[in-house]
């Protein structure tokens, strides 16, 4: 990274992307949550706003586990603000891959919202999955899609 970090090359800058992504993974493995989560924000710095997607879905992967690094620890706000960042940044991306991160961003921050005991705000949460994303045409995204409208279902017939 230190000699190619600033190359403009695209398949360099896919390459420190990753590299990047696998240091982070590496800290996770070995519980050094901080730096993980510092390495993963790095990588969403550097590449959220890059013009290859393959790049992009690095980004957006990054910051997902940002919030799922998070959910380990019950640090439910901290979760739902790095989900919430997800889908600001790749909700509408042209990348049905980038946007299934989004989608599943969504979906994850009703999943922290239900275990965090706000169901009622988790069941507009699954919802608002489902009108944002309902039309996708991506498997990947209509998986998620589905998954949230079964969860939104179960869970409203528990607080009604």
């Amino acid at each position: 990274e230190q000699g190619f970090g600033k190359d403009d090359n695209p398949d360099v800058r896919k390459s420190v992307a990753h590299a990047l992504y696998g240091l982070s993974d590496t800290l996770y493995e070995i519980e050094q949550y901080d730096d993980a989560i510092a390495t993963y924000e790095e990588v969403a710095r550097r590449f959220s706003k890059d013009g290859n997607p393959e790049v992009r879905i690095v980004a957006a992967e990054a910051l997902f586990q940002i919030g799922d690094i998070y959910g380990l620890f019950k640090r439910f706000n901290d979760a739902i603000a790095a989900y919430e960042e997800v889908d600001r940044h790749f909700g509408k991306d042209d990348s049905p891959d980038i946007r299934y991160w989004a989608a599943n961003a969504l979906l994850s921050k009703g999943d922290k919202l239900e275990a965090s005991g706000a169901g009622n705000d988790a069941i507009k949460a699954f919802e608002e999955l489902g009108q944002r994303f309902g039309k996708d045409d991506s498997p990947a995204v209509k998986m998620c899609v589905d998954s949230a409208l079964r969860k939104a279902k179960s869970l409203r017939s528990l607080y009604e």
